[in-house]
C-alpha cells in the first residue's frame, strides 16, 4: 500500500474543498499549478565561508556530555589519518564547552567558600585545633553525599556542585556546636576533654538533630515539585537535605571523638606575643564593641517596638511591590558562547537567491570580532527546523569567554550589534537569538493553531472577521 504522494496527478488530487450543495469536489489542479520542485533545500552548507559536509552528533538521554564530546574528538582525529590532503576537519558549533566552563567555574567556587569558611572558622574560635575539626566534617558530608548519588540516580553536574556549595556554610554549623560546647565545659566548668565531651552530648544532641531535620525539612519538599521545575531542582534540593542530615550524623559521631582527641584546656596566663594573637585580640576587641552596639540597638527597638513594626510592614509591603513589578521569567538568558541567526525571504524566493543572502551574512561574520566559527546552511529555518527554499540559518560559536571581557562582546552586545549589521538585508526577515538552556524553552518558542471553516460558506473574509 503507497502511504505517500509521489507524482505530480497525485498531488493533483488532493481535494481541497466540497461544496455541501451539489457534493462537486475542488481539487488542488483546479486552483493551482502542481509541480515537483527540490526536494531538500538544506545542502547549501559552509562552514567559515567555505563549503562543508556537516557531520551532526547528538547526546544520547543519560549519556555524559563531556565524555561523549572527547570521544568524538578522539574519533575525528583517527579518521582525519585518512583523509586526503587537502581535506580537513573543524568542529564549527558545540555545546560541549559551556557545561565544561561551567563545571570549572563552580569547582572554584566551591574551593573559594572552602577557604573562606576555614577563615571565618578559625578567626572565631581563633585555635588551630578547635578549627580543624569542624573543618574535617566539610569533607565528610560531602563526600558521604555521594554514597547516595547511585540510588538516586544523581550525577555530578552544575546543579549538585552548586548544591554543595551552599552546603559547605551548612554542615560545618553542628560541629562548631559541638565544639563550642566541649571548650566551655573544659575551660570554664574545668572538665576532661572526655568528661567534657560527653555532657556536650548530653546537652546539644537534641538540637543537632532538630536542626537537622528542620533544615530537611525544608528542602526535601523542593524535591517533589512536578513538572519540569521539579526536575530542575530535585538533584539541587536533594544534594544539600543530604548534606545536612549526614552533617548530623558526623557531628553526632568524629566531632566528638575529635574532641576528646584534640581539645585541650587553656592555660592562664599564657599569651603567646605573636603577630597572629595580636590579630586576635583587636578583632575581639572590636567584636565586643559591636556586640555591646547591637545590644544597645536591641534594647532600643524594644523600647520602640511600635516603630519597629511599623517599619517591617512598610519593608513587607515594598518587598511585595517590587515583586510585583519585576519582569519574570521562566530561565535567565546565559552567555553559552553561541548565537543563531536565522532568516527568512519572501515565499518562492529561489535557492540561489538565499545562497545570495547567505553569502552576504558569512562576509560580515568574518570580520564581526568575537565569533570563533560559523556554520551557515541554506534551506533551514533553525526557529521552526522546516526546510523551505526562501530559509537560511547560521551557527555562531563564539570565542572563548576570556577573550570576551569587553561588555560589546559579550552576547547581548553581539546580539544587538548583529541584529543591527543583519538589518541591511532589506528582503530578509532576520532573526538573532541564542539557544535556550533547555531545548524547547527559548524565547522562539510558543505554540501555532490552524482555524478550519466546516460549515462551507465560501466567504473568508467573513470567516476571518
Amino acid at each position: 500500500v503507497q502511504g505517500r504522494l509521489v507524482t505530480t496527478e497525485q498531488f493533483g488530487n488532493v481535494v481541497v474543498k466540497t461544496n455541501p450543495q451539489d457534493g462537486s469536489l475542488v481539487y488542488l489542479k483546479d486552483v493551482g499549478r502542481v509541480e515537483l520542485g527540490k526536494f531538500n533545500y538544506a545542502n547549501n552548507s559552509y562552514v567559515d565561508g567555505k563549503r562543508a559536509a556537516y557531520l551532526l552528533v547528538y547526546q544520547a538521554p543519560g549519556a555524559n556530555a563531556l565524555a561523549t564530546y572527547d570521544n568524538v574528538l578522539a574519533t575525528m582525529e583517527q579518521l582525519k589519518k585518512q583523509f586526503p590532503a587537502d581535506l580537513s576537519y573543524i568542529v564549527p558549533f558545540e555545546a560541549a564547552s559551556v557545561v565544561k566552563v561551567s563545571i570549572e567555574e563552580v569547582v572554584h567556587t566551591l574551593v573559594e567558600a572552602l577557604l573562606l569558611v576555614v577563615v571565618v572558622v578559625f578567626v572565631f574560635l581563633q585555635s588551630w585545633r578547635t578549627t580543624l575539626i569542624p573543618v574535617l566534617a566539610i569533607p565528610v558530608s560531602i563526600v558521604g553525599s555521594f554514597i547516595a548519588f547511585i540510588p538516586l540516580g544523581f550525577t555530578i553536574n552544575t546543579l549538585t556542585l552548586f548544591g554543595f556549595v551552599l552546603a559547605i556554610g551548612i554542615v560545618v554549623d553542628d560541629a562548631i556546636v559541638v565544639v563550642e560546647a566541649v571548650e566551655v565545659n573544659i575551660n570554664e566548668r574545668k572538665m576532661s576533654p572526655v568528661d567534657a565531651t560527653l555532657e556536650a552530648m548530653r546537652e546539644i544532641s537534641a538540637p543537632v538533630i532538630a536542626i537537622a531535620l528542620i533544615l530537611a525539612a525544608v528542602f526535601v519538599p523542593v524535591g517533589f515539585i512536578p513538572g519540569i521545575t521539579g526536575r530542575l531542582y530535585q538533584q539541587f534540593a536533594i544534594t544539600i537535605a543530604i548534606s545536612v542530615l549526614i552533617s548530623a550524623f558526623v557531628a553526632l559521631s568524629l566531632t566528638p571523638a575529635l574532641c576528646t582527641l584534640l581539645l585541650k584546656p587553656h592555660e592562664e596566663g599564657q599569651e603567646s606575643k605573636g603577630i597572629v594573637n595580636k590579630g586576635f585580640k583587636k578583632f575581639n576587641d572590636w567584636f565586643a564593641r559591636v556586640t555591646d552596639k547591637y545590644g544597645n540597638g536591641v534594647q532600643s527597638a524594644i523600647k520602640h517596638s511600635r516603630f519597629v513594626v511599623i517599619i517591617l510592614v512598610c519593608i513587607v509591603v515594598g518587598a511585595g511591590l517590587l515583586f510585583r513589578s519585576k519582569p519574570t521569567g521562566f530561565l535567565p538568558t546565559e552567555d553559552e558562547g553561541r548565537i543563531i541567526i536565522t532568516f527568512n525571504l519572501p515565499e518562492g524566493a529561489s535557492t540561489a537567491r538565499t545562497v545570495e543572502v547567505l553569502q552576504g551574512m558569512m562576509d560580515d561574520l568574518k570580520h564581526t570580532k568575537g565569533i570563533a566559527h560559523f556554520a551557515a546552511l541554506g534551506g533551514l529555518n533553525a526557529v521552526n527546523f522546516s526546510s523551505k527554499s526562501n530559509s537560511g540559518t547560521v551557527f555562531c560559536q563564539l570565542a572563548p569567554w576570556d577573550e570576551r571581557s569587553d561588555k560589546a562582546l559579550q552576547l547581548n552586545g553581539l546580539m544587538a550589534s548583529l541584529q543591527k549589521s543583519m538589518g541591511r538585508f532589506k528582503e530578509a526577515t532576520t532573526v538573532v537569538i541564542s539557544p535556550p538552556a533547555i531545548p524547547g524553552l527559548g524565547n522562539t518558542g510558543g505554540y501555532s493553531f490552524i482555524l478550519q471553516e466546516r460549515e462551507g460558506q465560501g466567504d473568508i473574509h467573513a470567516f476571518d472577521n
